[in-house]
This record gives C-alpha cells, structure tokens and sequence, in this order.
C-alpha cells in the first residue's frame, strides 16, 4: 500500500489557481478590518439565548391562556341554558300582582286581586269587629 498523496475530483484545488482579480488586493487599499465577533463571549450568548427561550415559553403560555378562555367562553354560549329565567320571569309577576291594588284577576271564576297587606289588614278588621271575614 502506497502513501503518496492521491487527488480526488472532490478535493478543493489551490488558492492561487482559482483566485480572480477581485481576491488580490493592492497597496492603494485601506487596511484591511479586523474580523469581526472574533472573540464571543459565552456568558452574552446563554443570556440572549436564556432570553429568548423565556420570551417564547411565555409568549405560548399567553396563546394557550387566550384561546382556552375563548374556546370556554363559545362553549358555555352554545351549550348552557338559563334554567332559572321561567323561575325569575314567574316571581316578577307574581310580585307585581301582589303590588297592584284591587281588581279582578280571574272575572270568570270570580276571583279578585286584592294586595296581601290590604288582605290582612281586611281579616284583621274583621275579626276585631267580631264579624266573620268575608
């Protein structure tokens, strides 16, 4: 087995055989720059990274927050009934016929509507003058 130096059509060919004009640069020149980030420092690179991992965990937490509320929010408006609005609906006219002065609440059947404190203020008259209550 041989160890001479064997080329390849994959090996990258020399520097000066491909360099083109643009590559050379003359004396009429600025100096050249220094590089640059030619030093990095680690201690920057964990805290932009640290700051970028927390802004992004905190920016997913807000978007997961967000659309279970609203996801919520369209479930209880399609799904949940007011069971207690015939009950309410009910004592609001029950009450409001119990505030409204005399008259009949059933003509047919005979029947009047008489507020409950003007019905016991009657009762009470009545039994105090020794009558029967009508």
């Amino acid at each position: 087995m041989s160890h001479q130096d064997h080329t390849t059509a994959y090996q990258t060919p020399a520097a000066e055989a491909t360099a083109d004009p643009w590559h050379h640069h003359g004396a009429d020149e600025a100096a050249p720059q220094a590089e640059h980030a030619a030093q990095v420092n680690p201690i920057v690179l964990g805290k932009a990274l640290a700051l970028i991992i927390v802004s992004t965990l905190a920016l997913m937490l807000i978007t997961v927050l967000y659309f279970k509320s609203h996801f919520n929010a369209l479930h209880r408006e399609r799904t949940d009934v007011d069971l207690g609005a015939a009950a309410r609906d009910y004592r609001a006219a029950s009450k409001k016929n119990l505030a409204e002065g005399d008259g009949w609440a059933d003509p047919a059947a005979g029947r009047l509507r008489v507020p409950i404190e003007n019905a016991r203020k009657r009762v009470v008259d009545a039994y105090a003058k020794g009558a029967k209550a009508e």
